[in-house]
């Protein structure tokens, strides 16, 4: 009936209102947040490094391929740069300004990657593993010591990504809409700087590195940034209350790119699987893109309603909304299996969506009579 239709349209009765902005209303889906939208997001640690004298190896170095008046006379540069190396590792705290040091340091190395000759320098760069970090039983664990430029430059870019991330995070949670679309622009960052480490990481193919390191690791963060940026876009969408068949594609979008970024871990005999595991990323990242799925089958299905609902096809609405019921259902069981900090949104929005699947149901075999 009339009501029925004006409650999914969120109240818009005549011509002068239909203009304005969908109010939320009793039958439409929660306009604040995804299905199952996780509290913490999921953002790999920074990765940790032993400290190395910059200064005295390429100062030896070019006291004896060059002068010792040469060496004397970049001294203090170097010295420079490897209190700078100091800084980047303690640098530790998600903000700009940490970001920009980083930054600064891996520019300083591309800038003299191609006028020193850094095999004969040997100066060893060590990084530990993202995931398993230092062990106080065996501190050779889980850490690789490469003489490679290249090496330290995607280390560190792998933890300016991280920043970067965090940032996003934190900006993330503000209400005012600008903050959110400046949390989008510093996941694209972090996805950007994971490509870039990923890059110089290939050029070290022969090399055993950590699997962290690995082009399935960092091709992995790379989406997943941009699944954190694709959901600033539905979460920033849905507090403007655009219409359904936006969010619908902002959510598919979402869920595409988790799925990308899941897609190495669904490999059981993957090194990175094997890994991540211990950190349940394999299973909460499965519970993003099932609880973004289940987000766009839910926006399509109120989509349907937004034309008035006359002509609308209940039977198709009514699968749309046991498709979300299903992914909910099962995300909310692998969220139990990990203990996520998210099973009780995703048990929340699972209430919701079994309500209106029911009522949908109810309202067909009493009226419309469709095919499901």
């Amino acid at each position: 009936n009339q009501q029925e239709i004006n409650l999914w349209r969120g109240g818009e009765h005549t011509a002068s209102t239909s203009r304005q902005p969908r109010k939320p209303h009793t039958d439409d889906p929660k306009s604040e947040s995804a299905a199952g939208a996780q509290c913490r997001m999921l953002i790999p640690p920074l990765k940790k490094s032993y400290p190395c004298d910059i200064a005295d190896r390429v100062g030896k170095y070019l006291a004896a391929t060059h002068s010792p008046e040469e060496a004397a006379h970049h001294a203090q540069a170097l010295q420079e740069l490897n209190q700078l190396r100091a800084q980047c590792i303690a640098a530790v705290e998600p903000n700009a300004t940490n970001a920009e040091l980083l930054i600064k340091y891996w520019a300083q190395l591309a800038l003299v990657e191609n006028r020193i000759d850094w095999t004969a320098v040997q100066l060893s760069f060590c990084w530990y593993d993202t995931w398993k970090g230092a062990s106080a039983f065996n501190a050779n664990a889980a850490r690789v010591t490469l003489m490679s430029l290249k090496w330290e430059q995607a280390n560190i870019l792998f933890n300016c990504a991280v920043l970067h991330a965090r940032i996003g995070e934190r900006e993330l949670t503000a209400s005012d809409g600008e903050m959110v679309k400046q949390a989008s622009l510093n996941f694209k960052k972090a996805a950007g700087m994971f490509c870039a480490a990923r890059q110089l990481a290939s050029a070290l193919s022969g090399e055993a590195l950590t699997p962290d390191m690995g082009q399935d690791c960092l091709s992995m963060m790379e989406n997943l940034c941009l699944a954190h940026a694709q959901r600033c876009f539905y979460e920033k969408a849905a507090k403007e209350n655009m219409k359904n068949a936006i969010l619908a594609k902002l959510a598919a979008g979402a869920s595409d790119l988790y799925a990308a970024a899941h897609a190495p871990l669904a490999e059981a005999d993957s090194a990175l699987n094997k890994q991540a595991a211990n950190q349940k990323w394999s299973k909460e990242l499965a519970v993003e893109m099932l609880a973004f799925r289940a987000a766009s089958h839910t926006r399509m299905a109120a989509a349907m309603e937004d034309g008035g609902g006359v002509d609308i096809d209940k039977g198709k609405q009514i699968c749309h909304l046991a498709s979300a019921k299903a992914k909910l259902e099962l995300g909310q069981k692998m969220s139990k299996e990990v203990k996520s900090e998210g099973l009780q949104g995703i048990s929340d929005t699972l209430k919701e969506v079994c309500r209106l699947h029911d009522k949908a149901v109810s309202e067909n075999n009493k009226i419309f009579f469709a095919a499901v």
